[in-house]
């Protein structure tokens, strides 16, 4: 079986960054899944529509063939590791390009830095990154320029943390699969987090009166719940060979989210681009949106409807009832 990992490149120092995660995962699947054969595929898409009134037909041609020397000089490193590198070049649509092609070569991860430039064009989050994990339908792997690497050393020197966001939802529980599959391949610890919006009326003290009590014995209630949740997450995970933690926290997700992947030294986090709604998959979820905008680790993020090889997808188990 073949391990397909996309990575659009557009010729800047910033988007190369996801070589280095792209040989990573590459290497880890090699040593945990020998039957597996990795294959790393470069992309670079040509928008011609930066280019005004010339030739399109030449600077298709000397284009094309300036990007192929370019992609193949940097699959050349990985090759001499002994990967399998293909390259590819395609006119048009960045965005359109790299969601058509990563489809079209059955690949099983995008792998692809938050930053870039080409010329005018510029792969910044609200542009290539944030559309391409808008749309997409397989996991997309997105590297922040400013993000710590992941090193060779740390996995034989200490347990790496994973961080896996829920929310009760079909929609989050989606990456549990993906979360528990990378956890095994790098030898990680999961750490699920549910982030509780308290009901601030709800947190009136009981001296208050009888009503009072009332919502504080609710707010009670929904807490337990939520911790009973988390725990039967936790088995599902340690039953499946990963250790795992779970946590409550109380706040706004994002800025929560944050704060507990630094707090706790998490190296990935792995999320739902939609926690709360599947109505548009087109729509990246505002928790997950201001996560990828304001912190600074590498983020995967998986669509509900995402399909992937057996690396990124165990078999479903019996449906679990989310709490309220």
């Amino acid at each position: 079986m073949v391990l397909r990992i996309f990575v659009p490149l557009d010729g800047s120092p910033l988007a190369e960054g996801a070589l280095d995660m792209a040989a990573l995962l590459a290497r880890r699947v090699k040593i945990a899944r020998p039957a597996f054969e990795p294959t790393i595929i470069l992309f670079r898409a040509l928008d011609l529509a930066l280019w005004l009134d010339v030739d399109v037909e030449l600077v298709r041609s000397r284009s094309a063939e300036i990007v192929k020397a370019y992609l193949e000089e940097q699959a050349e490193p990985l090759r001499q590791e002994g990967m399998t590198v293909e390259t590819a070049v395609r006119v048009g649509n960045p965005v359109e390009e790299i969601l058509e092609q990563a489809i079209a070569r059955q690949t099983d991860l995008i792998v692809m830095t938050t930053h870039g430039r080409t010329g005018l064009a510029r792969w910044a989050l609200g542009s290539v990154a944030e559309r391409v994990a808008r749309a997409a339908v397989i996991p997309v792997l997105l590297i922040p320029s400013n993000a710590p690497a992941i090193q060779e050393n740390q996995l034989e020197a200490a347990r790496l943390r994973f961080l896996v966001p829920l929310d009760g939802s079909s929609g989050s529980e989606a990456v549990l699969p993906q979360a528990i599959a990378l956890a095994r391949l790098f030898g990680a610890e999961l750490r699920l987090l549910f982030v509780l919006i308290p009901r601030f009326e709800e947190w009136e003290p009981p001296g208050g009166g009888h009503e009072a009590c009332g919502r504080w014995d609710g707010e009670r209630r929904r807490i337990r719940q939520m911790e009973r949740y988390l725990m039967r997450k936790v088995d599902d995970a340690r039953r499946a060979g990963v250790a795992a933690r779970w946590a409550l926290g109380f706040g706004l997700p994002g800025p929560k989210i944050i704060e507990d992947a630094q707090q706790h030294q998490a190296s990935l986090i792995v999320m739902a681009t939609h926690s709360h709604s599947d109505v548009s998959r087109r729509k990246l979820g505002r928790t997950a949106e201001e996560v990828i905008h304001r912190g600074k680790l590498p983020i995967v993020l998986v669509s509900g409807v995402s399909s992937s090889v057996e690396l990124f997808q165990t078999p479903p188990e019996k449906a679990e009832e989310a709490p309220c």
